[in-house]
This record gives C-alpha cells, sequence and structure tokens, in this order.
C-alpha cells in the first residue's frame, strides 16, 4: 500500500512522515515542530543515552523526536492498531530510525489479550475492535532485557490511570520521569475512569507533578502542582485546554534538573570543577593575547603618525630599492 507523506522538521533534522491516507485527519494536521512543547521537554531532559518507552506510538512522530534527543541510547514504541502499526514500521524504517525498536502490543495492568478500536491516532483500548495482545510494562521490560528504563511517554486515550496505577513499583525502580496525557473525556469514555480519582491519586502517588504548558521559556512551562490541587487539573482540563494536558510526573526529582547539575552527578564535582577551571584558564588566556595585540597595534599606529616616522620615510624608501637590487 504506498502512504500519503510529508517532510517535516523537528529538533533541526529532517524526517518523512507518512501517515495512514490524504484524508486521515490527524495527518493533515502534521506540520512543523508541530510538538513544540514536546520537542523543548526532550532537548531539555531527555539526555542522549536514556532509554525511553513510547506508549501508544501511533505512527511515530514522538518516538523520532526520541530517537533523535536519545542517539546513543534506545525507544522502544509500543503501538497495538494493526493498520497504525504498518505505517509506524514504515517511519521508522524510511528515517532509518536504527534505535528504535517496535512492539506491537496494547500495554495495560494485565497480561492477556484485549480489543483495540482503530481511530487513526486516537484509536483505544475497548470493548469492541481487533483482538491484540495485551501486556505491562514490568513484563515488557523483563522481556526486552532492559537495563532500566529513564523515561516514559504515554498516551493511551484514557487507559494510562490503570498503566500508571499498576507500573508505580516499576517506575520508581527505575526513577523514571514520566510524561503523558490527561484526557478527563477519553478516560470516562473510553476507560470508565473517574479523573477526579486519578488526579488525587496522581498527586499523592508522585512527589512531583506538573502541568505542561504552552510558554515559550521550559522553565515557566512546567507548573507544579501541591498535593491538594487536583481541583486545578480538573479546572484547566475541562475548561481551558478542550481536555487535553500534558502532565509530567516523578519521584525522582533529578531527572529535572538543569544540565549543570546533571554534568555534576554523572562525572563529579572535581570533573566539574576542573572543565570549568580550563574554561576560565583559556578565557584568561585568550583576553590577555587580545589586550598584548592591542597594545601592538597602538603602538604601531603611534609609530606610524610620528614625526620622526614621517621624517625617514624617505631613507626607508631607499632600504626598500636596495633590498629588491
Amino acid at each position: 500500500m504506498n502512504f500519503p507523506f510529508k517532510d517535516l522538521s523537528f529538533l533541526g533534522d529532517r524526517f518523512r512522515i507518512h501517515g495512514l491516507s490524504p484524508e486521515d485527519r490527524y495527518f493533515q494536521t502534521l506540520q512543523d515542530n508541530m510538538e513544540p512543547e514536546f520537542i523543548r521537554f526532550c532537548r531539555r531532559f531527555v539526555r542522549p543515552d536514556y532509554v525511553c518507552i513510547d506508549v501508544g506510538a501511533n505512527i511515530g512522530l514522538k518516538a523520532l523526536i526520541m530517537s533523535a534527543q536519545a542517539r546513543s541510547g534506545k525507544v522502544i514504541a509500543i503501538e497495538a492498531g494493526p493498520s497504525i502499526g504498518e505505517v509506524l514500521d514504515l517511519n521508522v524504517r524510511v528515517n532509518r530510525a536504527a534505535n528504535i525498536l517496535i512492539e506491537k502490543s496494547a500495554i495495560g495492568d494485565r497480561i492477556g489479550a484485549a480489543h483495540f478500536v482503530e481511530e487513526s491516532a486516537f484509536g483505544y483500548v475497548g470493548d469492541s475492535g481487533v483482538e491484540v495482545p495485551m501486556t505491562t510494562l514490568p513484563a515488557l521490560a523483563k522481556k526486552l532485557g532492559l537495563p532500566r528504563v529513564d523515561f516514559i511517554k504515554m498516551d493511551v486515550e484514557g487507559l494510562e490511570f490503570p498503566i500508571l496505577k499498576s507500573s508505580l513499583d516499576f517506575i520508581n525502580s527505575n526513577d523514571a520521569l514520566v510524561y503523558f496525557e490527561f484526557n478527563a473525556w477519553t478516560q470516562i469514555v473510553n476507560a470508565d475512569v473517574h479523573p477526579k480519582e486519578f488526579a488525587k491519586w496522581m498527586l499523592n502517588a508522585f512527589s512531583h507533578v506538573y502541568m505542561v504548558t504552552t510558554s515559550a521559556d521550559i522553565d515557566s512551562s512546567l507548573w507544579r502542582l501541591a498535593r491538594d490541587e487536583w481541583r486545578k487539573i480538573l479546572d484547566h482540563n475541562c475548561f481551558h485546554s478542550h481536555f487535553v494536558n500534558d502532565m509530567v510526573v516523578t519521584n525522582a526529582p533529578w531527572r529535572l534538573e538543569p544540565a549543570r547539575d546533571a554534568a555534576l552527578r554523572s562525572g563529579g564535582a572535581a570533573m566539574w570543577d576542573q572543565a570549568v577551571a580550563e574554561r576560565d584558564a583559556a578565557t584568561v588566556e585568550l583576553a590577555a593575547v587580545r589586550g598584548e595585540r592591542d597594545d601592538m597595534r597602538a603602538q604601531l599606529d603611534a609609530l606610524q603618525n610620528s614625526t620622526s616616522w614621517k621624517i625617514t620615510s624617505g631613507l626607508r624608501a631607499i632600504g626598500r630599492a636596495l633590498g629588491r637590487a
């Protein structure tokens, strides 16, 4: 089957993104840098060696973004929809994303089988649809022999709560950072999840809970929520964001450290201090060289404008002529 495509730019890289059909409503929305909040988040917090899991990978847009950021790491792209899975395969292959591994399965709170309703990018586990295998995050990580999991992105049209709740020990044991969609509508309609219960559980299960905003500044785009602020989540979701909010949760706040603190953690204080000292010494040396150069230029300018230089210009011309003879 010939799938339509668009050539798009993300993270400064060019990708060829195929979709189900030209009429597909999700494919029609695709444009350059169309996930600005997620891109900014990945640039800041997804490190080059991270092991990432994309739960609900769809056609692979965010998996490719993570792949480009975690170039020496790995991305597990999980998609349950058979039709979407074909396009995901194609997008990973065409873009030569060798660090992406595709798993065609649903993720849930149990191992077995599930029914999946195919609806383009908005497919979901339900009471009807095609039968697909279902597994859990811990079981999948064990099956794949993952040494660790650093970052989890999740968008499963309402099933986020059962997955997060059943995977909490797994998330904590990996000190994982989780980025997921909170959508009160899909929770109620697709998964029989009570959004209020989900919001309260989230704020009690994780020490650090953030709502992602549209601010261009990454530091102000993460709106931290206090433990009793479940109403803010529901208010923003239902009345200000058309039921779609991205949330970030973790019990390992060091995952959200800025680059300098991350370098201290990975390289040690001595290594960081040595690098800073070498940089400062190089800066001082360069300033000294520039200073000496400026002094020499000033002395030359002064000499060329002096009376003695002008008086002896004839003698210098004779010397140059004799030198050429």
